[in-house]
This record gives C-alpha cells, sequence and structure tokens, in this order.
C-alpha cells in the first residue's frame, strides 16, 4: 500500500526525470506554490503539469518536439492547444475560429437578441 509520502517521492522523482530528459539536468526547479502534483516550475521559464510530464516520458517527447510546442503556445495566446493533440498533430494554423471571429459572432447575437427584447417589449405594451 502506498502512502502519502511514497506519491510525493514519485512525484519528485517524475519532476527530476523532466529535468534531465529535457533541461539535462541543468535546471532548478520547483513545485508552483508547494502544490507537490501541481504544476512544476524550471527555472521559472517553463512550467509543466503532471498530466504532461507523464506524457512527456510516456511519448518519449525530446526538447526539440516540447519545445517547439511551448513556443507555439506562447505565439497565439488565445488559442491554447494541449500537448497531448499537439503531437498527434494538432497545430494552431489548424483552427478555423479566432477569439476575434468568436467575440464578433457574439457581438452579432448580442445585437439579434437586443432587437428581440424591444419588439417583445413594444408588443407587451400594445397588449396592455
Amino acid at each position: 500500500m502506498y502512502t502519502t509520502d511514497d506519491l510525493k517521492l514519485q512525484l519528485f522523482d517524475l519532476a527530476e526525470a523532466i529535468n534531465k530528459k529535457l533541461f539535462d539536468g541543468c535546471r532548478e526547479w520547483h513545485w508552483v506554490g508547494d502544490m507537490i502534483g501541481g504544476v512544476c516550475c524550471f527555472d521559472d521559464t517553463d512550467f509543466i503539469n503532471v498530466e504532461d510530464m507523464i506524457l512527456i516520458v510516456d511519448k518519449d517527447v525530446d526538447y526539440d518536439t516540447y519545445a517547439e510546442w511551448r513556443n507555439a503556445e506562447s505565439d497565439h495566446p488565445h488559442q491554447h492547444i494541449n500537448l497531448r493533440s499537439w503531437l498527434m498533430g494538432a497545430r494552431h494554423e489548424m483552427r478555423k475560429v479566432t477569439k476575434e471571429d468568436f467575440f464578433d459572432e457574439l457581438h452579432d447575437i448580442n445585437k439579434r437578441v437586443s432587437r428581440l427584447a424591444d419588439i417583445f417589449k413594444s408588443d407587451i405594451l400594445v397588449w396592455q
């Protein structure tokens, strides 16, 4: 039976394995907010959650692949693609709806709803 301490040790081993695999063991790392098993910070430049750390080990992701995904994420702050989808071939350029498109559509919907509300209000006044 595993204890909480056993789990913490395994999570520390996982973070250390990522440090060695991606950063040649050269980075200082810590758990953000001392939340062991949450997000691990490597030299205040790379923040990796446990799910992605496990994926990096399981799929044998090298630094170049990880850095390509990380940099693409930075270049597209309004279009998140998780690491799993990235490894399966998803790219930001494949997404058809941009944030601007979404807000334009939302603005159009709000205008239509507002017009309908005005019509509805005028119908109620006529009936009274």
